[in-house]
Formats: C-alpha cells, sequence, structure tokens
C-alpha cells in the first residue's frame, strides 16, 4: 500500500483492506492516507486515486 502512495496506514485501514480479501460480500472499497481508494473488482484489489 505505501508503494501506491498511502501515508502510515493504520491496523484498521489495514484490516479493512485484508477484509476486501478474505471477507469479501460487496464493500464498496477502503480509503486510506494519501488520497488512495482501495477496490475489490472482478477477484482484484485495485489502488488508485480517486479523480476529483
Amino acid at each position: 500500500m505505501v508503494g501506491a502512495g498511502v501515508v502510515e496506514p493504520s491496523a484498521a485501514h489495514t484490516g479493512a483492506v485484508l477484509a476486501l480479501v478474505e471477507d469479501w460480500h460487496g464493500q464498496r472499497g477502503v480509503d486510506l492516507p494519501g488520497g488512495v481508494r482501495v477496490v475489490r473488482a472482478g477477484g482484484t484489489l485495485r489502488a488508485a486515486r480517486p479523480r476529483h
């Protein structure tokens, strides 16, 4: 996550991203520090900065 530009993710952030992998049931995504959003699409995690 840090390589994608995330600034100091907390344990809660990491747990929320892990839930996208291990306990996915339609969550929309996780907003992380540094303006990065992680979503699950087609079984793959994608990290991106939302366009404004």
